[in-house]
């Protein structure tokens, strides 16, 4: 028996300068997509939704690529990816998301009073509004 699965066209994700790395699917919306990058300099946490743009909204916001595809807000379907942490040194790394797909966690290094390595690990509670907008809660440290 044929089951139906939903199938993306493989496509470039990013398109700025700067390396992005450890890329992690949310195991429940398979759909949202976190890694970190040096785009600013230092690494930070970012966040990618992989559905396309709802047409309606991306002509309501005006929004196009240079091929004329509808692009969606940052963070949103469609839209580029959205920066979810700005941290002086930046991050150590993306660790993925928790068993509910609620939250990324990350690890990020700064110095104890003994100036010697400090490692923790960070949660970042994702949340989606009625209007699509991201809400993001820091947890932990």
């Amino acid at each position: 028996e044929n089951q139906q699965t939903d199938v993306m066209t493989a496509m470039k994700l990013t398109t700025t300068v700067g390396n992005a790395l450890q890329p992690k699917l949310n195991p429940k919306n398979p759909h949202l997509l976190t890694y970190s990058a040096t785009y600013s300099g230092v690494r930070e946490v970012y966040l990618m939704d992989l559905r396309p743009c709802p047409p309606s909204s991306a002509a309501a916001a005006g929004h196009t690529i240079e091929n004329k595809m509808p692009m969606g807000a940052p963070g949103t379907p469609g839209g580029p990816a959205l920066r979810l942490t700005y941290t002086p040194g930046g991050i150590r790394s993306v660790v993925g998301w928790d068993e509910d797909g609620s939250s990324i966690l990350y690890s990020s290094t700064g110095e104890d009073v003994m100036a010697l390595p400090d490692t923790r690990l960070f949660r970042l509670r994702i949340s989606h509004g009625d209007n699509g907008v991201v809400d993001v809660e820091s947890i932990g440290g």
